[in-house]
């Protein structure tokens, strides 16, 4: 018999193919039947789709990539849908597809995502979730963590409903997909598809049970949470069945520590348990460097938004990475060891072990950035160090980010101003002409580009000239000035806490129409008047301060409109403002603030706060406490609870010039006390180069001290050897010149400016003046503007002073408002008797 011809066999295969039922290796036999969510697993008909799900696994891993098997998954939905006998592809098999693409690290910038079988798929999974009301946790998790491992990008407000059907915005989303599919325009489904996968995953989060989970389960769950950085509900949920399971592997427990810090979602029994596993010598030797370097960036982070800090399980961690060395460790991870120390702020000088070329080498600009910002705010860096830094910031220049133009010009700003004062300052003209050349690169970044910038950007990048004491070129400036200027009129680019940021950046900044910046800053402060309950307690006083410091309000006191406005933003903030949540920082800044603008209303909660917290036992730094002195005696406020403050608890780390300030506050406000004066005056007659005000207000204590206390505070003559002497400044309103011409007219020996001669052999200079005087006579006129007034309209601390120091000198002094000459003239003058002397 003949043997079969090539046209049979090619027949017989035709037939097979025709009218046998076709199969797909992605396909189950068994139908997508919801489980139950309180039963338990059905063995049966889950054994067989986990067999399909094998041999998809085996078939994916078999690739180099996962092209093919998108390709074959694609055309397998394809078919399901146009032959009712092929059944789809049920939850296991997505599951297993999306966990296994999740291990190729596929983004959704990728090939992969970005081609129309990905958008079949997502379709699919979207259109098989419809008949799901629960998902097993196996499955679930699995599913979470492959699609989280896409890095898709928040936010994902979807509903919280758990029903897909009629969810509106995925049916939307699925029609712009198959529009985009049938008209073939390349790349427009994309968007629609990764927005529906956001969808999907809310979706498997909301319907997965996980009653019946297990630690991996658990731990798989709460790594997709924190790859997405996405808070849902059901992460609580999810860390109290980790606890409850007592899940102890090395990963799960730094997995859950890493979701914790990373949601922000504390919950301190499940940390606590996840700390205790630290304790065992032989369980901490088994972390992978990876996970020691996670634990301890969550420590961190947990620290940073809940402010409970670990520090003995914290220096457990440090001790083991420092053990391992920088052998063991990679780039990223000392960037990770960087940023939490600096977190924390742990000054730890064998960090710096852990830095070298090679290891900077391995960072990515993110992990760089980080690691400067770490040191910044840890520890001064050795010049070695400060050196290496340098070079890779000029290295990396050309190719910055804005953002890390932001952390690294701030960062470096840090290490700049803690340079001067460390112990290594046999180095400092090495650093010093090593900073220069980095600023110039970060400006050269910088320029140019200002426009794509961001606020908070900006004023960070400010911050770190300043600090660094680097002057940016005037074009720069001219520059930074319109892009602020034209922004700030934009709705939502900035928000108050940066605005707080942006007036202090400006504080030592002389830029080029500052005024035009400051007019536009000041009118967001008034317009943003509803924001002001979400601003915390720092941003308010730091805010106020910056008004003051910065002149927006102006102590001449003629422009009324403009000082009309600034009351109303200050009324503003102190309707708002808490003062017991204040720090003392804040207080400070506050008083400094009020008493700057001559704000006496309001002033009565602020100081019964200060005073409470003085009986409580409070310390306060040496700034807050100058701040507070300072203030009360501008306000002519008195003194004796902070005098006593000061007699118990001293005035420790303060330096000399905010001495000779806190010894004049006291002397305003006529608190003495000759114990006090004496040892606080020893501190700045031994110092040198203090500044004009300084010296100032010494000689003005030293002469109110004696003449009001019989305090004889003397200053050698070495004393003005070193400091620079305070000239005469005289500046004569039009309104004094006018009334002296009034009493020339009486009298011809009225003269204006005049300066009394010493009244003790032991004060140093004549600095007390009276403004119109007949000194024969002893009698002077003190005219007084706007200035020497307090909103309330009763003199300032300054004015009593003077008045009060000239009557115990013997003068008898006639005061002259400007008010009140405005409106009577010469009339003034014969009501004081001033006319027949």
């Amino acid at each position: 018999m003949r043997p079969p011809s090539c046209l049979s066999y090619a027949l017989l295969i035709f037939v097979l193919l025709t009218f046998l039922p076709r199969t797909s290796p992605f396909s189950s036999s068994t139908p997508s039947t919801p489980p139950s969510s309180n039963s338990n697993r059905p063995r049966v008909p889950i054994d067989k789709d986990l067999q399909k799900a094998k041999s998809l696994n085996l078939h994916l891993t078999s690739q180099k990539n996962s092209t093919s098997l998108l390709s074959t998954f694609s055309l397998s939905l394809l078919r399901s849908q146009r032959r009712r006998k092929s059944p789809p592809p049920t939850l296991i098999n997505f599951s297993t597809y999306f966990h296994q693409t999740g291990r190729f690290l596929v983004t959704p910038t990728s090939k992969i995502t970005r081609s129309s079988e990905f958008s079949i798929i997502c379709k699919g999974l979207y259109s098989c979730l419809k008949n799901v009301e629960t998902i097993q946790s196996r499955t679930g998790s699995s599913l979470l963590w492959g699609i989280s491992k896409l890095k898709l990008e928040g936010p994902f407000d979807v509903p919280n409903n758990t029903e897909i059907d009629g969810d509106d915005e995925g049916e939307d989303l699925v029609l712009k997909i198959n529009d985009s599919l049938e008209n073939g325009t390349l790349g427009t489904w994309i968007e629609p598809t990764l927005q529906l996968l956001k969808i999907c995953y809310s979706r498997v989060l909301s319907k997965t049970v996980f009653n019946d989970s297990n630690c991996i389960e658990c731990s798989q769950t709460l790594n997709s949470l924190s790859n997405l950085k996405y808070v849902h509900p059901k992460s609580s949920e999810v860390l109290d069945k980790f606890e409850e399971l007592g899940c102890g592997k090395q990963q799960e427990i730094s997995n859950v520590l890493w979701c914790i810090s990373v949601l922000e979602v504390y919950n301190e029994d499940v940390v606590n348990h996840a700390l205790k596993f630290l304790k065992d010598d032989k369980w901490r030797g088994e972390l992978k460097t990876s996970e020691l370097c996670i634990i301890l960036y969550s420590l961190a982070n947990i620290f940073k938004f809940n402010g409970r800090f670990y520090g003995e399980e914290f220096k457990v961690i440090l001790e083991e990475i420092f053990k391992r060395g920088r052998r063991e460790i990679k780039g990223f991870e000392v960037a990770n060891v960087g940023w939490s120390l600096g977190t924390v702020g742990v000054k730890e000088e064998r960090f710096e072990r852990l830095v070298d070329e090679s290891t900077l080498t391995q960072m990515g600009s993110l992990e760089f950035q980080n690691l400067v910002w770490g040191i910044s705010k840890s520890f001064p860096p050795s010049p070695p160090l400060t050196s290496l830094i340098s070079s890779e910031i000029k290295k990396r220049s050309p190719l910055l980010t804005p953002l890390s133009v932001s952390v690294l010009t701030s960062s470096y700003g840090r290490i700049s101003s803690s340079i001067s004062s460390n112990q290594f300052k046999t180095d400092s003209e090495v650093v010093s002409e090593v900073d220069s050349e980095v600023y110039s690169c970060l400006e050269n970044r910088f320029k140019g580009n200002i426009r794509f910038y961001e606020a908070q950007y900006i004023t960070n990048i400010l911050s770190g000239f300043v600090n660094g004491g680097y002057s940016i070129t005037p074009s720069t400036l001219e520059e930074v000035t319109d892009v602020v200027c034209k922004n700030l009129e934009k709705e939502g680019w900035i928000s108050l806490r940066e605005i707080k940021d942006l007036m202090w950046t400006m504080l030592p900044v002389n830029l080029n129409g500052g005024e035009k910046i400051k007019d536009h800053i000041f009118k967001v402060i008034e317009n943003r008047k509803k924001e002001w309950e979400r601003v915390n307690e720092e941003s308010k006083s730091m805010i106020l301060y910056c008004l003051a410091k910065g002149e927006y309000y102006t102590k001449s006191g003629f422009n009324y409109e403009r000082t009309k406005r600034v009351y109303d933003v200050v009324d503003t903030v102190l309707s708002n403002i808490k003062l017991e949540e204040c720090s003392n920082i804040d207080l400070g800044n506050l008083g400094y603030a009020l008493a700057f603008m001559d704000c006496d209303e309001g002033w009565r909660e602020f100081g019964e706060e200060v005073e409470r917290r003085i009986e409580e036992g409070e310390k306060f730094d040496a700034n807050v406490l100058h701040n507070f002195v300072w203030s009360r005696g501008t306000l002519g406020k008195e003194q004796q609870q902070l005098l006593q403050y000061i007699k118990e608890k001293g005035v420790e780390n303060c330096e000399a010039r905010e001495v000779a300030s806190i010894l004049w506050g006291l002397s305003v406000s006529c608190a003495y006390d000759e114990e006090i004066f004496k040892k606080l005056w020893e501190r700045i007659k031994g110092e040198s180069g203090l500044n004009v005000e300084a010296v100032m207000s010494a000689c003005q204590v030293q002469m109110s001290s004696y003449l009001e206390a019989g305090i004889i505070l003397d200053l050698p003559d070495e004393f003005w050897k070193a400091n620079e002497k305070p000239k005469k400044r005289i500046a004569t309103s039009a309104l004094q010149t006018c009334i002296t011409d009034y009493l020339m007219k009486y009298n011809p020996d009225w003269t204006s400016e005049y300066f009394i001669a010493k009244a003790s052999p032991m004060i140093g200079l004549q600095l007390l003046g009276v403004d119109i005087a007949l000194p024969e006579e002893m009698v002077g006129v003190e005219v007084q503007g706007p200035s020497h007034y307090l909103r309330s309209g009763e003199f300032n601390g300054s004015t009593k002073w003077k008045r009060r120091v000239l009557e115990r000198m013997g003068w008898r002094i006639e005061e002259i408002g400007y008010e009140e000459w405005k409106d009577r003239g010469e009339e003034v003058l014969k009501e004081k008797g001033l006319d027949l002397l």
